[in-house]
């Protein structure tokens, strides 16, 4: 594959890939739809697992058709409520995935610009990220309620003479690198999708499938 460094932009996916947080925003959810309604709880969550990566508001869209005839108030707003609270829970413990920092340390050094790309709501992404440590190294942190595809069009058309490359570990990242025709390497490690379910999507622009960020930085930045 290519050097990581040698592409001009690097854009990551947050959850999954910076963070540790894929399993515990999954328990959020379920939490948040075991309050409402828990008849739909699993057939929602099952939708939510496989479909991670797209942003609540798409999500909450999907379990308003499956409520359609139980709907009674303003379920948006009770699902943002809560998924919002136990999210908050699940981001204060989540880990910041071994390797990123001395990966996004080195890439800056190197003049990479680095961007996030996420299906979290944007001012929540900040906040994670600026809790962690880690937002000094972006340029733009990107998210909802703007969808993927659209956020990295966004950055394609800032950076539209660089060479970019989008870092993800879902379904959904795939399809959204597809559709912007966007160089793409596979971050598994941490991911709610099986590694075999992700490589049977493998395109042509893939560049790598990558097990650890550690394997991607010189031997003297390992910690």
């Amino acid at each position: 594959m290519n050097r990581v460094e040698d592409f001009d932009v690097v854009v990551f996916d947050m959850d999954g890939v910076l963070i540790d947080s894929n399993r515990s925003k999954v328990q959020a959810m379920q939490r948040t739809i075991d309050e409402l309604h828990t008849e739909l709880s699993a057939e929602f969550i099952g939708y939510f697992e496989s479909n991670f990566g797209k942003s609540r508001q798409q999500h909450f869209g999907v379990y308003r058709d499956m409520l359609s005839a139980l709907l009674a108030g303003n379920l948006f707003a009770k699902l943002d409520l809560g998924f919002s609270t136990y999210s908050e829970e699940a981001y204060l413990s989540a880990q910041v995935i071994p390797g990123v920092r001395q990966l996004l340390a080195m890439l800056e050094s190197k003049g990479v610009t680095l961007y996030v790309a996420t299906g979290s709501p944007q001012e929540k992404a900040c906040t994670v990220l600026q809790d962690k440590g880690l937002s000094r190294f972006f340029k733009a942190i990107y998210g909802g309620p703007v969808d993927k595809v659209s956020n990295l069009r966004k950055i394609q058309g800032a950076e539209s003479t660089k060479r970019i490359l989008f870092i993800g570990d879902s379904i959904q990242d795939i399809k959204s690198s597809e559709a912007c025709d966007l160089n793409f390497a596979l971050f598994a490690p941490y991911s709610l999708h099986s590694k075999a379910s992700l490589m049977a999507l493998k395109t042509e622009r893939w560049v790598a499938e990558l097990d650890s960020f550690d394997s991607l930085l010189p031997d003297e930045t390992h910690v």
